[in-house]
């Protein structure tokens, strides 16, 4: 909980000793709810021991000057949605991302809440799950559709992100790391690895290997070019001194965790630092990281552990959580229990989502109750819904001889403005895909466009969205003009 957490990771030499502090509140209650106890945290980034800034899911930022003196002081930058990455190149830049497609920017991180900026980069609306910012001048964000948005000048606003697809279409829930401006690793949900050497090169420049089987990877840190680790949900970790040389570059091991494991960073390649789903951290250097752990740190007195493990995992395109006894997923992931507990949980999709059905330990779409014998793995499948379209075309004209095309269309819901575009892809109808950019324009139906040569065109018709927003998909129509 982001109520509850701060930790102290101190190298003397590379088998030195390795110290955690007590925790240490970060979270001010006057901004929490009468109801809260604390806020769950997503992400946190050091830039240096000078600096860490730490986003939870419900839109604040932490951030110190002081990490080891428990000087944390809180900001909501991000209110109505989630922060689910956050990087911290320098202590004048830092880029959060959240759910709904949106990066959160401040150049003084430590300034409150007006120091902060949002801009919609993700037109789809979907989920930036990572971000990474391998200098000032670069920084990667990663979605749920398997998109990857790169900029030069992160707070240049929307127009300064350039989008292109990764080609893995699972979506890159385990993040990305870049280490440099010329290496960038993603992860994905069924066990690849997603890795360009030119990050802003478009789609052809990233390339997908299957290093873990269907195992879903949940997390990436490349301390260099010839230091990446993955944790996956099963408890293992995976490590490369060569992360772009494909699936045999890979080396995997289980590092004394059968949880699953939910966070990595590797701040150089002496230290790695994993933690997973119970509130334990294991730590270890990197040239031991395929050996046992160098240590396993327990933030508090654990007592008599339980012998069975049971781990949830989200899947597909949609999002939801998992919840039961012991277990509140996401972040809280797996949980351990008695032998011949009944465990019973229940899955709820988020608005713009369904629930699709169990698998593993469970079967059917209904409420789901495991009888803990073993170690147990259950899976929950969230399928994405399809929205109602805003606008739809309800008629189109075209005459080749008076060289015109016009539309009707009709809007639904709250609509009242629209805007639309006419692109013409060429004379013999090549290049069909939607341009990077479209020029829209204000517009009512019906839309008449004169003067057209021949050749193939696409009309586009969206919902003006109010400024800042996330753009609504636009309804389409093609034709051909001979």
């Amino acid at each position: 909980m982001l109520g509850a957490w701060s930790v102290v990771v101190t190298l003397g030499s590379t088998t030195g000793p390795i110290s955690w502090s007590a925790p240490v509140p970060i979270a001010s209650s006057s901004l929490m709810p009468p109801s809260a106890t604390g806020y769950s945290i997503a992400s946190v980034s050091c830039n240096s021991a000078t600096l860490c800034v730490a986003g939870s899911w419900d839109g604040y930022a932490a951030s110190t000057t002081e990490p080891t003196a428990g000087a944390w002081g809180t900001a909501v930058i991000d209110s109505e949605h989630r922060l689910g990455a956050l990087a911290c190149p320098s202590a004048s830049l830092c880029v959060a991302g959240d759910d709904v497609g949106n990066v959160v920017t401040s150049t003084e991180p430590t300034a409150g809440a007006s120091a902060w900026h949002t801009a919609t980069i993700d037109a789809a609306g979907q989920p930036l799950l990572g971000v990474s910012c391998p200098s000032a001048s670069l920084c990667v964000a990663v979605d749920d559709y398997g998109d990857v948005l790169s900029s030069t000048e992160p707070t240049g606003g929307p127009s300064a992100w350039n989008l292109q697809s990764s080609g893995d279409p699972r979506g890159l829930r385990g993040g990305v790391s870049c280490p440099s401006t010329s290496l960038c690793v993603a992860a994905d949900g069924a066990g690849d690895t997603v890795v360009s050497t030119n990050p802003t090169g478009g789609s052809g420049a990233w390339s997908t290997a299957n290093v873990a089987g269907p195992v879903p990877l949940n997390g990436v840190s490349c301390a260099s070019v010839s230091l990446c680790v993955l944790i996956d949900n099963r408890g293992d970790v995976l490590a490369s001194t060569e992360p772009t040389g494909g699936a045999n570059a890979w080396r995997s091991a289980n590092i004394g965790r059968t949880d699953s494991l939910t966070g990595v960073s590797c701040p150089s390649e002496l230290l790695c630092v994993v933690v997973d789903g119970e509130g334990y951290a294991v730590v270890g250097s990197g040239s031991g990281l395929g050996r046992a752990p160098a240590s396993v740190i327990e933030p508090k007195p654990p007592g008599p552990l339980p012998a069975d493990t049971l781990s949830v995992s989200l899947v597909g395109l949609g999002r939801g959580d998992v919840s039961g006894a012991g277990i509140a997923c996401p972040p809280g992931c797996s949980a351990r229990y008695a032998p011949g507990t009944a465990v019973s949980l229940s899955a709820t999709p988020d608005g713009a989502s369904a629930f699709a059905g169990w698998g593993g330990a469970c079967a059917g779409a209904g409420r789901c109750v495991v009888i803990m014998q073993s170690n147990e793995v259950l899976d929950a499948t969230f399928a994405r819904r399809a929205r109602r379209p805003a606008v739809s075309i309800a008629g189109a004209t075209f005459s080749a001889r008076r060289h015109i095309a016009a539309f009707r269309f009709r809007t639904f819901g709250a609509v009242r403005r629209t805007q639309c575009a006419l692109v013409r892809h060429g004379a013999r109808g090549r290049g069909r895909s939607m341009p990077r950019r479209l020029r829209y324009s204000d517009c009512r139906s019906p839309v008449t466009y004169t003067a057209l040569r021949a050749g193939s065109y696409t009309f586009y018709v969206r919902p003006k969205t109010p400024g800042g927003a996330a753009p609504a998909p636009p309804a389409t129509r093609s034709f051909v003009l001979k």
